[in-house]
Order: structure tokens, then C-alpha cells, then sequence
């Protein structure tokens, strides 16, 4: 009776140690395929990787499947999740599989002298071009001008031509204006020898004070007459507005002039207007100094 149940216990512990020592078949394959700038790479064949112990990590695991791949007669090495050729492609930081040709961007494969501007996959050419971003979008611009709107979520983004730098979604000229960014508004701007007071420019000469907690323009601090100011800061009023360009097209000419016009000035327009008004008026009197005389 005892022999019988020794030889039952050593029957069951055999069983288990041949279902524990078995691991999957190999001889299904899958293919994954690899897109890396607008290329897909198919990797097929791939064994299942086996039930190795718990204490080996996936990565091991998978390396080892690479390892004992060829391709074709090279073995192959592991990047990420994928098995590459390093005689044809690298693996970048980012995990990306890249052609030995191509740059590494920190998500994207770039052509070669390229690089990668935020986080949307496009590529631009340093030597041609700057890469402008915020937390919700990318745009580039020329070498030559400057970036607008990065920080500011209330202002137009895009770019500032040659001289001239960003305020409040226009593009001026710093030689003639000065910017007055405003908290959670879009920024605007006074001329070179006015002061910034909150919605007005102070004319050369007056001052900045607080009326009921609103910054006004007085000609001295201790002023009662009510305020001077000379007009309203505000966005998008007249100047140059700022271009933004998609990737891949070809930037268009340099932006020329200068930026909005000094509050209380008269425009291009407006002195076009006013010198035709006068003519008309001087043709009119003659018309009727003629009638008159006749």
C-alpha cells in the first residue's frame, strides 16, 4: 500500500514538471510595420516572445528575439518595441526607428540637417529658418525676422519682418514705438516719448496716476482737471499685421514699414482724404467766385 502511493506522488510531481518546462509553439509569425517619415518598414516573421521566468523584464526578452533574427544575414537589434538593421536604420532617443540618412527628431524622423519643430511632426531647415511655438501650437519663420504671440494667448501668432518686433498682434517699429503689455489682454503700444498708462498714452510732459484704482493721463500728480490722455491702447488698430506661414511653403517677401501710427496722428489715408478735400473745395470756390462774376 505504501509503495503504491509513493509511486502516485512521484507520477504527479513528473506532470507538473513537464507542463511547467513547456513554452508556446513558435511556428505562428506576425508582421508589424514601422512608419517613420511617410516610409513603412514591414517586420515580419516575428516569434512570439516566450514565457520567460517573472524576473526577466519584456525588454530582455524581447532583445534576445532580435538577437536571434537576421536580415538579411546581420542580426538585428532591439529599439523600443521593434527590431531594426543597424546597417540600414538607428534608433533614436525618442524611440523612433530613423534611416541612417535621416536626422532624429525627439518624436519624428527628419531629413538630414533638419530638425523637428514642436511637438506637431513637422521638419524645418535651421539654416533658413526659426522654430516659433507655444503650449498649443508651432510655426516657423525666416532667419531674418522675429517670432510673435509665444507668450501671449490673447495675441495673433506669426512673424515680425526685419526692425520690427511683436506687440498685441501687430507688428512695430521699436525705433518709433514702445510696447504696453497688458495682463490677460492683448498688448498695445504708445509712441517712443509717451508713457504706457494702462488703456491711454501719456503725452511727453504728463503723468500716470490712479483714479479709483484706473491708471489715467494728468498733467501733474496732483491734477484735478480729470484726465488728458491722448488716446486708447488697443490691438489691431492700423500698422503691419503680423504673417503666419505653413510648413513646406515658400515664405513670401520681407514685410517693409513700421507699425501703427502715433494715437492722434493722421494716416497715409487720412492725409490722402484731407489733401483731397481741399482741392475739391478750392475747385468749388472758383466755381463760384466764376458764377459771380459772370
Amino acid at each position: 500500500m505504501c509503495l503504491r502511493v509513493y509511486t502516485l506522488i512521484i507520477s504527479l510531481v513528473l506532470i507538473e514538471s513537464t507542463t511547467a518546462l513547456k513554452v508556446p509553439s513558435s511556428s505562428n509569425t506576425s508582421t508589424t510595420p514601422h512608419r517613420s517619415f511617410g516610409s513603412t518598414y514591414e517586420i515580419s516573421n516575428i516569434s512570439p516572445t516566450p514565457n520567460l521566468t517573472a524576473l526577466q523584464p519584456i525588454e530582455r526578452s524581447a532583445a534576445i528575439t532580435c538577437a536571434n533574427r537576421t536580415e538579411p544575414g546581420i542580426p538585428l537589434l532591439f529599439c523600443r518595441d521593434k527590431c531594426y538593421n543597424p546597417n540600414e536604420k538607428q534608433c533614436c532617443p525618442g524611440g523612433a526607428i530613423c534611416l541612417l540618412s535621416e536626422d532624429c527628431g525627439p518624436t519624428i524622423c527628419c531629413p538630414a540637417g533638419q530638425r523637428q519643430c514642436g511637438r506637431e511632426p513637422h521638419c524645418y531647415d535651421p539654416n533658413q529658418y526659426i522654430c516659433c511655438s507655444d503650449p498649443g501650437d508651432n510655426w516657423f519663420c525666416s532667419i531674418r525676422e522675429t517670432c510673435t504671440g509665444e507668450t501671449n494667448p490673447k495675441e495673433r501668432k506669426g512673424c515680425c519682418g526685419p526692425g520690427l518686433t511683436g506687440c498685441g498682434g501687430t507688428c512695430i517699429d521699436k525705433e518709433r514705438y514702445r510696447c504696453c503689455p497688458r495682463a490677460n489682454e492683448a498688448s498695445g503700444h504708445c509712441g517712443v516719448n509717451q508713457t504706457c498708462c494702462g488703456n491711454d498714452c501719456c503725452a511727453q510732459g504728463q503723468m500716470c496716476a490712479l483714479v479709483d484704482g484706473s491708471p489715467q493721463c494728468f498733467a501733474t500728480p496732483a491734477a484735478s482737471r480729470g484726465p488728458t490722455g491722448n488716446g486708447t491702447v488697443v490691438a489691431n488698430r492700423t500698422g503691419v499685421a503680423p504673417t503666419k506661414r505653413p510648413f513646406k511653403s515658400r515664405p513670401p517677401a520681407e514685410q517693409n514699414g513700421a507699425g501703427r501710427v502715433v494715437f492722434g496722428e493722421v494716416d497715409g489715408l487720412g492725409r490722402q482724404l484731407g489733401f483731397g478735400l481741399t482741392y475739391l473745395s478750392l475747385i468749388l470756390f472758383g466755381g463760384f467766385v466764376l458764377l459771380i462774376l459772370r
